[in-house]
Formats: structure tokens, C-alpha cells, sequence
């Protein structure tokens, strides 16, 4: 800790040396793209030229009324360039004077006609899944069937995204997910970032960066990619706000809503905004083990019929403000507030059979778990630019604190094949608590150069202390009392420190040719410590991560890209405890506080025609892939789920996507990923294969109806496929929905319907040494509903709205 704080007071010095000395001058430009006098341009595409060499100096897409905004670094001539799916495009001419930094230019109306402008053939259409170099973009903001769901539901209709029934997102058949919110690491573990994502509506989204090749400013966790989900921002000036109101029915009934209000003035910029939701959702599982003597004769057979509830309510709040101190400088602050209740509950009957399939005995499990968690997050940024040529300083700091506390009852009833009592009942309860802090500061600095050179570096520190407490207690039914269960009473504390520093250089070379080299280094320094048993495990280590992207654009139409880096992952700090989770009497969770890190090499190779097609060849190795497994006691018939690291896991795969415009009313995005994936390694000294070959398709239909209504139907179908020991049966999902905007762009209404044949099911098979289970789980993802939101105020100006941190991937590996 004490080298933590010597990290960050320097970093702050740094900055406070240089605050005086420098001054920001970044032009911001803003103007309005419109169909006639009276009906907005949505999402239509804006690009800007620097003259005389017509270079592209910058680009944005119009948002929901026509509005966009452009940042551009110095003084100069620009051509602006607007177009539009069925509008001829618009050419408009301006210049930006030294010292001009605020500009608004007259509103650009796109005429109809299918004589286009000659000039530069621009993307004209938003479509809610795009193709980006080195990534995928989720448009969710003009998605009608996004509607209604959470961050979990949307990311299942990216292409090559598999989100299981527990939460575990993999891609391309590759585990090892960051997940970002607005640039910044969540720092949750596994179980934790599930329900955080399941708390961030549709409605405060605006799109979702999926990144298989960040570069070495990101940090160096998430070996399979970087999922980076972009917040909503509010882009006018003087006071504006929105509120949104929505209701879905599945089995059960929700609504949720949200509210957002801004202020901006000058060199002030403030804002406020908040939600809530109140529902149920809900999980049917059927389980079957089978168990095996010695000689792998079926001994007997356990199945299970859990209906699981989860009613909840949860709450968010962010508050913040940015205030330019000077034309070169700006400073600002954030505080994220979210809370979370839940009341789960689960029975089921349990049944055993013998090796004849004979029922043999029965057991009746019931739980209540009563759970609150919260999650604060405190940020402050400062931002300096340096000259007129882009030369940039930001710095920012964080806090996160993070508290849950759960109370646990279960009680387990046992009974004969007849129905007459076996034994008396069993009664458990415990007090489960978790108690994370978590501090980061980092500095980014950026330098552009001659000859089309850009130099960016930087450095980060974090730290995280994790302090964990669980107490069980049985019911003697002789005593009438409680008595503790030392066998299970636990305290864990865990502490982890990362220091990390980054350089990375781009070139533009002559011919086309475009090169990005990248190395960043962390050390990790850990702390796992279990009081009770006085078992400390200590670890310190320094990686090093490369990163090379190379691009070659041979014509308009034809390019070429390369890319290489090195990653980590983690483990998350509830997969380092110990303790044990029960679910049931017979099936509990426990952490494993010896698991390594997994590091993988991954390559890439992309072919794009047209800036539209896309053949993507990639491949990656790992060495200590973290994976879940089960294992299980044939004489107690208990199992449990724990993580374990296998000796390597091997990912080939190859990506295609392939829009096609069938009518001017009616665009199609296809996504057709094809992967082989291969664990090896070793378990209990046995040595373990799971090696396939998989496959997922996403396909997403866009109309453009009469009467400004938009229609939306997508889905997706993933084969089965190898995950660490298990092996994930066949998925597949239809969404359908419907969009309009009313009272003159201000209102949008939208239905929705998702899952609408309900086929979206996780299966799941382990067959592995004694270990036979088959796992079926439904869960609330069949739904319709209605969602809309309405905008006051004035729509016409900007406000900037910063709210990236750098702890997302220290918060990432929570679990709530």
C-alpha cells in the first residue's frame, strides 16, 4: 500500500507542476444534418477533409435529432461530407480560425433523389451491428429489440459472443473477457460483474465496442478481447434532460425507468442522471449425476428440479462536472452509485435411484438467501493540451468501494421411496460478507510527430484489498440450538498491487502501409491470506506485453491487416477464496487459492472489400487456462464446482461478415463465425481432451417502414461446443421488434418481443473420471414489452460529459 501511495503522489505532483505551464486548444466543431426544414437526419454519416490534401481529419454519425459533434486539433480549411441512405449526399466548405475553438455551422440539408454528389462514397446507414477496424460496434441506441433487455441480453447478439446461463462470456469460443464500462475496468469478479451487467439497462446504452486486438494503452487482462460498453452522453448546451418509463412481461412482470438531467454554460458542464428497476427473474434447473463404482459399473442416479427465483430491486445514480479552466485545460469529476436487493429462493425435489433405476430415497431442499450489495465509484480526470498540434496530458484517479452482505437459510428434508420420513431435517444458515476496496491512478500522454508519426505512453497504478468473512451455522435438533460450524467459518483477505508502464508508436508509410508497435509491462505483487487456518500464499511477478498491428490499404476497395499482442488473465479474487458456497445440500461452490494466471499469444489476419466484407483469420495459444470443473463424492453424492488451470487451451477460428442491402427499405448484416477449440491438461493426474469443432451465426434484418417506423428482426445459433471440461449443447434465439419517434423527435416509442420461440436454453455435459452430470437451465428470456422516452429542453448545443476511469478490470473480477 505504502508503495501505492508513492505512486500516486507522484503522479498528482506531476500534474500540479504542469498545470500552469500548458493550455488546451482543441477546436470543437457542431452542426445539424436535415432531411427538410423540419425532420432531423438520424444517424447519418459525417466525415471531415482537410485541404488541400484531403486527409481525414475526423468523423461522427449524427445521433437520435440530428445533432453531431466533431473535434478537430488545429486551425485550417475543412470540407465537411454528410450522407444518407436514399439522400444525395452534401458537401459543405468552412474554415476554422486560430483561436476559434467553438464553432457551429449552418444546418445541412440532405435533398432526395438518387443522384448522388460526386464525391468520396461514404457508409450512409447506422446499422446496429458494424464492422470497425480491429472491432465490432454495437449500435444499441437505435435497436428496437434492445429494448427492454440488459447489458447480459444484448451482448448474446454480437457476433461471436456466447453468454452462458451463469454469465460466463466467451469470445470466439475463448474465454478470458474484459469488460469495460466507458473505457474504464469494472474490476468485478465473475459473479459480481454478472449482476452489475444485468443492472445496466438498454436504455443508458449507446453502443458496445467489441476490440480482438486492443493495443498497449489498454491493460493487459482479457486474453480473448476487450468488451467496451459505451454510456449514453448528452450532446446539448443550457439544460436538457430525458426520462424513460418501460414495462416487459416474461413469467413474471418489471418495469424499470430512468432519468437524466444536464447543464451546460460556458465553461460549466454538469449533469445528474438515475434509474431503477424492480422485477423477477427466474432459473429452472435439471441436473442429473450419475455415480460409479471402482469398475465403472452405474451405481446409482441423482436428479434434481430446482425453480429458482430472484426477485430484486436495484437502483443507480451518477452525478458529475467538468469545468474548463482555461482554452487548454479541463478538470472534472464522477461519482457512480449503485445498489442492488435481492430476495432469492429456491425448492426443488431431489430423487436417488439405484443401479436398476429404482427410486431409492428423496430430498426436499428449500433456500432463502436475503443479499444487499454496493458499489460507489469516485473518479476525478484532468486534461491538458498541450499545443496546437495535439500534443495531450490526462491523468485521472479512482476509488471504488464495494460492500455485499447475503444471510443464508436452507433447510433439507429427507424421505424414504414410500414417502415416510428417512431422518430428521437439516438446517443451515450463515452470514456471508464481502468488503472490497479498490484505489487506481493513471497518466496518458500523447505526441504526434513529423512524417505522420503519433508517440503515446503512459503509466498506472493499482491497488485492490479484498476482505471476506463467512460463518455457518446447523441446527441441533437434540440441544435446540445453533452451534457453528468451524469446518466452514472462514475469513480471507486478499491484497493485490499492479504497477504498469506503456509506450506505443503509430506510422503511416508511404503506399498505404500503416503500422502500430506497442509494449506495456505490469508487475503484480499478491497477498492471499486465510485467518482461520492461517494459510498465506504470496506472489510477485513481471510480464511483459507486446503489441504489432499492420495495415496495408492496396486500394478503396482492398485492404489487408496483421495483428499480434501477448495477454493476462487473472483469476478473480472470489475464485482465489476458499470458502464454500452452498446452493443446496448437495451442491456448493468453492474457490481455489493456488490458481495461476493464464497467458495467451494471439494472432490475426483481416481481408475488407469495400469497407464492408470481412474475412478474419485468427489464432491463439494459452498456457494455464483457468476452466470450471465438478467433482464429486460417490458415498455423500455431494459435488461441487471449483476452477482449475489446464495446461494449455488452443483457439483457431475464422470470421466472415457479409452485409447485403436487399431493398432501399431493407438491409441485412450476416455473421458467420467458425472456431476449433482445444483444452489439454491435467486433473486429479489424469490427463484431459475436449477438442471440437464449433460454429455461431448472427443475423440482424433492418426496415425502414412507412411513417418513420423502424423494424428489427435478429437472432443467432451456436452450436455445441468444447468449454474447458465441459461441453455446451446447441443455442439459438429469435428477437423481434418495432420503433417510432413522436411529438416531433422528441418522444420514441418502442415494442419489443425477445426469445420468441423460447429456445434459448443452456445445456451443459461433463463426462470426465467419476465425474457424469447432464445440467438444463431456462431462465427469464422470453419477454415483450413497451419502452419509451421522452427529451425536454434545448436539443441544440453540446456539453461534454467525461466519465472514463481505469479500474474496470480490477472491478471486473468481483463477484456479487
Amino acid at each position: 500500500m505504502k508503495s501505492f501511495r508513492q505512486v500516486f503522489y507522484g503522479m498528482m505532483l506531476f500534474i500540479g507542476s504542469g498545470m500552469p505551464l500548458f493550455a488546451q486548444s482543441v477546436y470543437q466543431v457542431k452542426g445539424r444534418v436535415m432531411e427538410d426544414s423540419t425532420i432531423a437526419a438520424t444517424f447519418a454519416t459525417v466525415r471531415v477533409f482537410h485541404l488541400p490534401d484531403s486527409t481525414l481529419a475526423g468523423g461522427a454519425i449524427s445521433d437520435s435529432v440530428g445533432w453531431f459533434h466533431l473535434e478537430l486539433p488545429a486551425a485550417g480549411t475543412y470540407l465537411l461530407k454528410v450522407s444518407l441512405l436514399g439522400r444525395q449526399s452534401a458537401e459543405l466548405p468552412f474554415q476554422l480560425k486560430q483561436g476559434q475553438y467553438h464553432v457551429q455551422l449552418p444546418p445541412v440539408q440532405l435533398q432526395t433523389g438518387s443522384h448522388a454528389l460526386q464525391a468520396v462514397q461514404i457508409v450512409a446507414t447506422r446499422p446496429f451491428i458494424e464492422q470497425q477496424p480491429g472491432k465490432t460496434v454495437l449500435h444499441v441506441e437505435g435497436s428496437p429489440t434492445a429494448a427492454g433487455s440488459d447489458v447480459l441480453d444484448i451482448l448474446q447478439k454480437a457476433p461471436g459472443v456466447t453468454v452462458d446461463q451463469d454469465g460466463n462470456i466467451t469470445l470466439k469460443g475463448k474465454s478470458g473477457v474484459m469488460v469495460m464500462i466507458d473505457g474504464r475496468p469494472t474490476y468485478l469478479s465473475q459473479q459480481q460483474l454478472t449482476n452489475f451487467l444485468k443492472t445496466i439497462r438498454a436504455e443508458s446504452v449507446a453502443s458496445i465496442d467489441v476490440i480482438t486486438n486492443p493495443s498497449a494503452k489498454y491493460d493487459a487482462a482479457g486474453s480473448a478481447g476487450i468488451i467496451d460498453i459505451h454510456l449514453k452522453k448528452n450532446n446539448q448546451e443550457g439544460y436538457n434532460g430525458s426520462v424513460q418509463a418501460q414495462f416487459q412481461q416474461g413469467r413474471y412482470p418489471a418495469t424499470s425507468g430512468s432519468w437524466e438531467l444536464h447543464y451546460a454554460h460556458r465553461a460549466v458542464h454538469a449533469y445528474v442522471n438515475g434509474g431503477f428497476y424492480t422485477g423477477q427473474s427466474f432459473n429452472d434447473l435439471h441436473l442429473t449425476r450419475n455415480f460409479y463404482t471402482p469398475d465403472k459399473s452405474l451405481q446409482a442416479t441423482m436428479k434434481q428440479v430446482s425453480h429458482m427465483q430472484f426477485p430484486e430491486t436495484d437502483y443507480q445514480l451518477r452525478v458529475g462536472s467538468d469545468l474548463d479552466i482555461s482554452s487548454r485545460q479541463s478538470i472534472g469529476f464522477f461519482i457512480d452509485a449503485n445498489q442492488s436487493r435481492e430476495h432469492d429462493k429456491s425448492q426443488g425435489p431431489i430423487s436417488f435411484y439405484d443401479s436398476a433405476y429404482q427410486l431409492d430415497s428423496t430430498a426436499s431442499p428449500s433456500s432463502k438467501n436475503d443479499g444487499t450489495w454496493r458499489n460507489m465509484t469516485y473518479n476525478l480526470h484532468y486534461h491538458l493540451q498541450l499545443d496546437t498540434t495535439g500534443q495531450e496530458l490526462s491523468a485521472e484517479f479512482n476509488a471504488a468501494p464495494f460492500k455485499s452482505n447475503a444471510n443464508s437459510n436452507d433447510v433439507t428434508q429427507y424421505f424414504l421411496a414410500d414417502g415416510n420420513p428417512l431422518r430428521d431435517p437439516s438446517y443451515k444458515q450463515g452470514e456471508l460478507s464481502s468488503d472490497i476496496q479498490i484505489l487506481s491512478g493513471k497518466m496518458d500522454y500523447s505526441l504526434p510527430m513529423k512524417k505522420k508519426r503519433k508517440l503515446e505512453a503512459g503509466i498506472k497504478a493499482s491497488h485492490v484489498k479484498s476482505d471476506n468473512q463467512v460463518q455457518y451455522q446447523n441446527w441441533d435438533q437434540g440441544k435446540q440450538i445453533w452451534i457453528p460450524d468451524t469446518g466452514l467459518t472462514n475469513h480471507f483477505i486478499y491484497q493485490e498491487d499492479i504497477y504498469a508502464a506503456y509506450a506505443s508508436i503509430d506510422q503511416d508509410l508511404a503506399k498505404g502501409w500503416h503500422v502500430q508497435v506497442g509494449l506495456r509491462g505490469e508487475q503484480t505483487v499478491t497477498r492471499a491470506h486465510q485467518l482461520v487456518h492461517d494459510s498465506l500464499v504470496r506472489r510477485s511477478y513481471l510480464n511483459l506485453f507486446p503489441n504489432l498491428m499492420i495495415k496495408k490499404d492496396f486500394s478503396q476497395n482492398h485492404s489487408i491487416s496483421f495483428a499480434f499482442n501477448r495477454r493476462i488473465d487473472r483469476p478473480d479474487y472470489q475464485d482465489l477464496n476458499p470458502f464454500r458456497y452452498y446452493i443446496d445440500q448437495y451442491t456448493y461452490q468453492m474457490g481455489n487459492p493456488f490458481l495461476q494466471p493464464q497467458l495467451t499469444y494471439a494472432t490475426e489476419f483481416s481481408y475488407t472489400y469495400m469497407n464492408q466484407y470481412t474475412l478474419t483469420l485468427d489464432y491463439s495459444y494459452t498456457t494455464d487456462v483457468i476452466t470450471e470443473y465438478v467433482r464429486q463424492d460417490e458415498k455423500t453424492r455431494i459435488g461441487y464446482q471449483t476452477n482449475e488451470n489446464l495446461s494449455s487451451f488452443t483457439n483457431l477460428g475464422a470470421t466472415w461478415s457479409v452485409p447485403v442491402k436487399l431493398a432501399h427499405w431493407w438491409n441485412t448484416q450476416n455473421f458467420l463465425s467458425i472456431f476449433y477449440n482445444d483444452y489439454k491438461g491435467n486433473v486429479d493426474q489424469i490427463q484431459l481432451m475436449n477438442q471440437h469443432v464449433a460454429w455461431r451465426f448472427n443475423s440482424v434484418q433492418e426496415f425502414q417502414l412507412p411513417a418513420h417506423i423502424k423494424a428489427e428482426l435478429s437472432g443467432f445459433y451456436r452450436s455445441s461446443m468444447p468449454y474447458g471440461a465441459f461441453t455446451l449443447k446447441p443455442m439459438y434465439r429469435i428477437d423481434i421488434g418495432l420503433q417510432k419517434t413522436l411529438f416531433h423527435d422528441k418522444g420514441t416509442l418502442k415494442l419489443f418481443a425477445n426469445d420468441i420461440f423460447k429456445t434459448q436454453q443452456g445445456r451443459v455435459s461433463l463426462h470426465y473420471l467419476n465425474t457424469d452430470l447432464q445440467i438444463q437451465n431456462t431462465w427469464n428470456s422470453r419477454r415483450v414489452g413497451i419502452s419509451f422516452t421522452y427529451r425536454f429542453g434545448n436539443q441544440q448545443l453540446k456539453v461534454k460529459t467525461v466519465n472514463q476511469t481505469g479500474i474496470e478490470e480490477e472491478q471486473s473480477r468481483i463477484k456479487k
